[in-house]
């Protein structure tokens, strides 16, 4: 599950919303604890690949969410011999 959350003097949780793209600007003064999701096996109701783009340039944290082809996926779990449920799951995101 996508989550971030800021520390500087206390744990924060800052996001993020659900939607396509989340970008953090991140302070230099500040430790972040963040989790981009997952491009597989997702968790939140969201059956799109999840990933992190972190720019040291610019200091921003960019999750974003794309679309992938589930059903190919699924059928190679299926054919890797795996359990049938983790194909089942990737449609739903849960």
């Amino acid at each position: 599950m996508p989550a971030a959350f800021r520390f500087d003097v206390e744990l924060q949780p800052i996001g993020p919303p659900r939607g396509e793209r989340f970008r953090l600007a991140l302070d230099a003064d500040a430790a972040y604890l963040v989790n981009c999701g997952a491009v597989g096996q997702p968790r939140d109701g969201d059956p799109r690949a999840a990933f992190g783009l972190l720019d040291t340039d610019s200091r921003t944290l960019t999750v974003v969410r794309v679309e992938y082809d589930v059903a190919a996926a699924q059928a190679k779990i299926i054919a890797a011999g795996l359990p049938e449920v983790l194909a089942q799951r990737l449609a739903i995101g849960r």
